[in-house]
């Protein structure tokens, strides 16, 4: 019988030890670490340890660290909670088990969220031992909370037969990240982000917490809110209030499909405690103008955009802008910027009159008063600005040119890839590429790339593919495509990979990326399907320096099924069983 024991053992070690050796972090059909972690250092000895919720604890180091113990503490809480589904109905060995977390900071008090903050970690298992605890030090909180998502990974239910020296019909979870165990890991970029756009279809609070949920899981840590737009106004805060009643969308039973104050808070704690930032996006002038002008036309130029010359609607501003950084309490503020044509503005005499009186003799010279204006109330309050392409680049040729544009200091580029029209600054093809992002980064401005040529913008697919269904190319028709390409597409995307030596030197003005989900063919009925595991692809490339295309199957995989255990609708990556099953 001993001898039968000591075979299974090292049946299981080696099997275990070969899934490792490949590079993908994997136990058995779960547990893979997703994104890829910066370094991984294993010793197999012995069986995996087992864990279970009961009699378990966690401490802090200091022990009354603040962010410890209200940011950690309540996340370990949930992460047991989602991990261990079958509480009632497993077997945790006595001879080697975990039962504690020590979360030991260098920080010696809360550390505020905000772009830039440590989220480097370290995880280490000790030698197998009857009661073992796990090791997590990090800079501040929110690279523990890395540490514990990376820790819920490594967690995997086995069924009995899997391991039968325990019991042949009871199973058990496992941390397949077995004694001795030691994971070093950080993010390649700071800023890792996804856009929802609440505009062209309204997105209720639970879709948008299940997106936060699934964010957090994949070490993603910015959502960008395009809350309003031309299509539909759901801020419906005290300073917009007027614009909302006229033009949020109405659900079935006749009530306003809008966002109070007091939600948007909750949306923000909820994403904070998950690690996760929530910057909005105020789309001026262009985007916000039509459910806006409608509601408030003394504010406007009629058929145009906010009035520049009108003080009423500076104040106006300066009042929306403070209620929103009362509620979102990110340092970054997106101001829009595309898409505009300026024309509009001289089409109305008074408003020419008045601009030429004060040296501004083209559109384009209104325009930069008028965004110099918005970038001075943003950072005024306390925001940095941030805009779209089209704010710092003109593409009427190859390379792109500066627009003559005023960038005050602080402010930062968000950027895609567009053309100009005419010189009007409109988007009519996706053609920007490498370039764009250097030359602004050459240029000493800030930068977070969303896809250059629109890479990972989720709602154009299609043109990654060529044509669409029926010979339609979104690359001329401007459509959007609506329709699902393959996870490798966004995992593949490196927007790293072809920009100069001496660029990426300046790390400082390499924000990161963003994943973007407009929203004109998206609402709750299908957002999660559409924008995982999309998502969950791109999210590996922002965190992992070397992501192992090789491996990045069954690590996905994997944890797209974790993600589906924590209530997010992720549509699979390929064939394969339902999540939680086991194939035979």
């Amino acid at each position: 019988m001993r001898v039968l024991v000591l075979l299974l053992l090292s049946l299981l070690s080696l099997f275990l030890e070969s899934a490792i050796a490949i590079g993908q972090f994997c136990g058995t059909n779960a547990g893979c670490i997703y994104p890829m972690p910066s370094s991984v250092v294993q010793t197999p000895s012995g069986i995996p340890p087992t864990i279970s919720p009961a009699n378990f604890s966690v401490s802090c180091i200091p022990e009354c660290h603040q962010g410890c113990q209200n940011i950690v503490v309540p996340a370990l809480a949930r992460v047991f909670k989602r991990v261990f589904r079958r509480i009632g109905h497993v077997q945790v060995s006595e001879t080697t088990k975990i039962t504690s977390v020590v979360v030991t900071l260098s920080s010696l008090s809360a550390t505020p969220l905000q772009h830039g903050v440590n989220e480097s970690y370290s995880l280490s298992l000790p030698a197998a031992g009857p009661s073992m605890a796990v090791s997590i030090v990090a800079a501040s909180e929110w690279g523990a909370l890395r540490a514990l998502e990376t820790f819920a990974q490594a967690i995997t239910l086995l069924p009995g037969t899997a391991h039968g020296f325990f019991n042949t019909s009871t199973p058990a979870y496992f941390v397949t990240i077995w004694p001795h165990a030691q994971i070093h890991d950080a993010p390649r970029t700071a800023w890792r982000g996804l856009l929802i756009d609440t505009s062209r279809h309204f997105l209720s609070r639970v879709t948008i917490e299940h997106t936060i949920e699934a964010m957090a899981m994949s070490k993603m840590n910015l959502l960008h809110w395009h809350i309003v737009d031309g299509d539909g106004w759901p801020l419906c805060i005290n300073a917009t209030q007027r614009v909302c009643d006229q033009h949020a969308y109405l659900d079935p039973s006749g009530e306003r499909a809008g966002y109070t104050k007091a939600q948007l808070v909750d949306v923000v704690e909820f994403a904070r405690a998950r690690g996760v930032r929530v910057m909005p996006e105020f789309d001026l002038p262009g985007h916000i103008a039509t459910p806006f002008c409608s509601a408030e036309p003394e504010l406007c130029v009629a058929g145009c955009a906010p009035d520049p010359s009108s003080a009423k609607w500076w104040e106006y501003l300066e009042r929306v802008v403070a209620e929103l950084g009362e509620i979102f309490t990110d340092d970054w503020f997106h101001g829009g910027a595309d898409e505009f044509r300026p024309q509009c503005w001289f089409e109305s005499p008074a408003l020419k009159t008045w601009a030429q009186a004060r040296n501004m003799s083209t559109p384009t010279d209104l325009l930069n008063y008028f965004h110099t204006r918005w970038q001075k109330i943003l950072l005024a309050a306390g925001k940095r600005p941030m805009f779209w392409d089209e704010f710092f680049w003109v593409y009427d040729g190859s390379p792109p040119t500066r627009t003559n544009l005023t960038v005050l200091p602080g402010t930062t580029a968000s950027l895609r890839g567009v053309t100009a029209d005419a010189g009007a600054l409109i988007k009519t093809e996706y053609a920007g590429d490498e370039r764009e992002w250097e030359q602004s980064l050459a240029a000493g401005i800030p930068t977070i790339n969303t896809g250059i040529s629109e890479m990972w913008y989720l709602d154009r697919v299609g043109k990654i593919c060529g044509s669409q269904p029926g010979g339609i190319d979104p690359k001329v028709s401007g459509g959007h495509s609506y329709f699902w390409q393959t996870w490798q597409t966004y995992h593949d995307h490196d927007p790293y990979a072809k920009l100069s030596d001496e660029v990426m030197s300046n790390t400082s003005l390499m924000l990161g990326g963003e994943v973007n989900m407009w929203g004109e063919g998206i609402d709750d009925t299908n957002f999660e399907s559409f924008v995982f595991p999309a998502t969950l692809a791109a999210a590996e490339r922002m965190w992992s320096v070397e992501p192992n295309p090789a491996g990045a199957e069954q690590r996905l995989s994997s944890h797209r099924c974790a993600v589906v255990g924590a209530g997010v609708r992720v549509a699979p990556i390929g064939p394969g069983p339902p999540c939680g099953l086991i194939l035979k």
